[in-house]
């Protein structure tokens, strides 16, 4: 058959009550009883050649304003390619390109997505509501991914992938329980109430995938009153949310709040006003429910009564 093209072109499209629906039929629905992962089987579609292509000068998401988005896709044989794929959220560029091989059990995909400057605050009113008002501040990614298959064993074999985030002027007050419940565990040890309602302003991570493991290099999570900064492996499970977690955290507090509890052996930090704890604390658990493991024995015999070293 003879190639299909179609084409939409828009001045202003608004999909608020679409994804107004979306939402409140994942409400309604009824979660599936976990059984074994199997792959999806091959998608025959009905078209053989198709292309399309994409040009919308604004889109209307609830809070979310989209501007000159223009895309092209092709589909050949069962194959889906998107690129370019460019649009504005607000002023800031974002682009993407995805392939997509529909013709294999599992399907086959690389995907790419890059950033800059996005607004923080109607990405997350309008796709997490229960956080909206709460987070605001800019975020920069850059995202590159690519593998074959959907359930854990195929992520463990085939996933490669790289992604660099980073977000800045967050101020926002942790409020998820479990993120909260890590914060609240090593306040309650330091005994500093600032570490656990210090509003976040910074959020930066590294990750590297490849051969069944993620590269944590490094994740950092910085406020008025610390910085966290975990590295390490973690070694993807046949169940993703299985995959056990064992980072080491180098945890800095704003030097005054170090003095007041008063603790032996602090160092320098590379930023300034801020002094390094000795190691204590680490990441532990799965992916899927990660906690914060503390060497409580060691904060013992590290807290003392004389005055903290000067900060240099």
């Amino acid at each position: 058959p003879a190639p299909a093209t179609c084409s939409l072109r828009a001045t202003v499209l608004d999909l608020t009550p679409l994804l107004d629906f979306a939402t409140v039929w994942e409400s309604e629905d009824t979660p599936a009883a976990p059984g074994p992962e199997v792959e999806p089987d091959p998608v025959e579609l009905p078209l053989r050649q198709l292309t399309a292509e994409l040009q919308v000068q604004r889109l209307y998401l609830r809070d979310l304003v989209l501007r000159d988005w223009t895309a092209r896709a092709e589909l050949r044989n069962g194959q889906i390619s998107i690129q370019p794929c460019t649009l504005r959220v607000d002023d800031a560029p974002v682009s993407a390109t995805l392939r997509l091989d529909l013709t294999r059990p599992g399907y086959a995909y690389e995907f790419g997505l890059d950033a800059s400057g996005v607004h923080l605050r109607p990405l997350v009113d309008t796709f997490a509501p229960e956080y909206a008002g709460q987070i605001q501040g800019d975020l920069l990614a850059r995202l590159q991914f690519s593998g074959a298959g959907i359930t854990g064993p195929s992520l463990q074999r085939h996933l490669r992938g790289q992604a660099a985030l980073d977000t800045t002027n967050l101020n926002f007050q942790v409020v998820t329980p479990r993120a909260k419940k890590l914060l609240t565990a090593l306040a309650t040890a330091l005994r500093l109430e600032a570490l656990a309602t210090s509003p976040l302003n910074t959020l930066s991570a590294r990750l590297d995938i490849a051969d069944g493991q993620v590269h944590v290099r490094p994740f950092t999570a910085g406020s008025a009153a610390f910085w966290a900064t975990a590295e390490g492996v973690i070694r993807l499970a046949p169940v993703l949310t299985n995959s056990p977690v064992d980072l080491p955290v180098q945890l800095a507090l704003r030097a005054d709040l170090a003095r007041q509890i008063k603790l032996a052996q602090l160092t320098p930090s590379s930023r300034t006003n801020f002094l390094n704890l000795p190691p204590l604390v680490k990441i532990k658990g799965t992916l899927g429910s990660p906690e914060t493991e503390i060497d409580k024995l060691r904060l013992a015999c590290l807290l003392y009564t004389s005055p903290s070293p000067r900060d240099s």
